[in-house]
């Protein structure tokens, strides 16, 4: 299961036998569409968040915390019991309760959209289990 505000990005060869790309926006889900199909990936898409935590035995999560609204995301996928890797560049210290740090990255995006500085620094957090 995936969720993130700007698409998924697919590769082949990643194992799974079944991905389901989740998000309220329609083109982040048109946009993982695309990018499964161009790397020959069978994608299944969802705006149904609970339904899809109830199938899920991976949970990742990128581009999300834009909005600090979306903070209880993090525990909801907790809760549904699968492991959860999520990566961020919105909010500087975060230390979401059950997870724990696994690095830092520099990244922009492509095109680069220009964004400060500040957002080219990902982490990423693997829940406790």
């Amino acid at each position: 299961m995936l969720r993130g505000g700007r698409g998924a990005r697919f590769r082949r060869g990643g194992g799974a036998r079944r991905v389901i790309a989740c998000d309220l926006d329609p083109d982040a889900l048109a946009a993982s569409e695309a990018n499964a199909a161009l790397n020959g990936v069978s994608l299944e898409l969802s705006d149904d968040l609970d339904a899809c935590l109830a199938l899920a035995d991976r949970v990742t999560a990128a581009d999300i915390l834009y909005d600090r609204d979306n903070l209880p995301l993090l525990a909801r996928f907790r809760r549904a019991g699968a492991p959860v890797l999520l990566a961020d560049s919105r909010i500087a210290g975060l230390q979401p309760p059950g997870y724990r740090p696994l690095g830092n990255w520099h990244a922009t995006t492509w095109p680069d959209l220009g964004e400060a500085s500040e957002f080219n620094q990902v982490r990423l957090f693997l829940s406790e289990p």
